[in-house]
């Protein structure tokens, strides 16, 4: 009977583990998803080198490394931006999105507040989702 239970267990641990992993799979596409259409259209375009930017691409985030973070921390306190959850301020959205984008960091400076507001949003709830 014991080893009966302890089989069950081991069984019920297994389903468990591919449930899980069913789970964060349907929970990735769904965070692809998201980060496709979060800012594929900016309520207002701006330019930025002469070229107009009709949308931001937060494809990039999954991607992004902790060496990717810790380059755009040393540009926050370049910025003069210190202290805690700086991940979580608009500015840093705005570089990180230059970042995954390939740009200089003044990529989003001329973005319209309303379109930062979301952009940060967007980014805060890829980083935060599932804590």
């Amino acid at each position: 009977m014991g080893e009966k239970k302890v089989y069950d267990n081991a069984e019920a641990g297994a389903v468990n583990a591919a449930s899980a992993s069913l789970s964060e799979e349907k929970e990735n596409e769904a965070a692809v998803e998201l980060l496709k259409t979060a800012m594929s259209e900016l309520s207002q375009p701006f330019k930025y080198n002469g070229k107009e930017v009709k949308g931001i691409d937060l494809s990039g985030l999954l991607d992004l490394t902790a060496h990717d973070m810790v380059e755009i921390d040393a540009e926050m306190q370049r910025r003069g931006f210190v202290g805690h959850r700086l991940e979580m301020t608009r500015q840093y959205a705005m570089l990180l999105a230059a970042k995954i984008n390939h740009m200089p960091f003044d990529f989003c400076d001329r973005m319209s507040a309303r379109d930062s507001i979301r952009l940060k949003d967007a980014i805060t709830v890829f980083l935060f989702a599932g804590q």
